[in-house]
């Protein structure tokens, strides 16, 4: 039963930042006070998950605001900024010339 609850753990983990990732795309600069507001989380939890994203090249903060990084830029089509495509691992992966390792589960370890 453990493993089910930590997986459980993990998903939850990545919905918030796929959650997190739409409201930076969306907002074309967003400051942490804002993310903190809209995504419900606390503001230590944020911030946490804001320094993940940031060391993983998802986003990056210029002038204390939230934009999206090189690697979230990916999955932008061109044209259409401001909305975040869904995509899959294996897709992201393809993008970034790696394989992916296990599809279907995340792939980093959060710290949360």
């Amino acid at each position: 039963m453990p493993a089910v609850q930590t997986r459980g753990r993990q998903w939850e983990a990545v919905a918030r930042a796929q959650d997190m990732l739409h409201l930076i795309s969306q907002a074309g600069g967003i400051s942490t006070r804002e993310v903190t507001r809209r995504s419900g989380l606390s503001f230590s939890a944020a911030t946490r998950l804001l320094h993940w994203l940031s060391g993983q090249h998802l986003i990056e903060s210029i002038a204390g605001e939230h934009h999206p990084g090189p690697r979230l830029k990916l999955t932008i089509t061109p044209g259409r900024e401001g909305e975040l495509v869904r995509v899959t691992l294996d897709d992201l992966c393809e993008r970034l010339g790696r394989r992916s390792t296990s599809p279907g589960t995340p792939t980093a370890s959060s710290p949360w």
